[in-house]
């Protein structure tokens, strides 16, 4: 296959390869305590995982004392302060 052409300022080489060779490890990893057929399975369910733990994560915040949670958000923090 032919590389199509990067737009945008050159990727940094160590960054480049720490890039690629973390990825070949994580995979491998997976590949030995898991193998192939569960990795390929978990890839396809990721994006529902994540979209799912989102919601959960939403309703989490909405449901129980929001501003106990919403206190560590940095923008937020600020806009509910008690006068005193």
């Amino acid at each position: 296959k032919k590389r199509q052409p990067r737009h945008g300022p050159p990727e940094p080489w160590l960054v480049k390869h720490l890039r690629v060779g973390l990825g070949k490890m994580v995979q491998k990893i997976m590949n030995k305590v898991v193998g192939p057929k569960y990795v390929s399975i978990l890839r396809t369910w990721v994006p529902n995982l994540v979209t799912w733990g989102t919601v959960g994560g939403v309703a989490l915040v909405h449901f129980t004392d929001w501003r106990l949670i919403l206190d560590y958000i940095p923008y937020i923090r600020g806009k509910f302060k008690k006068d005193e």
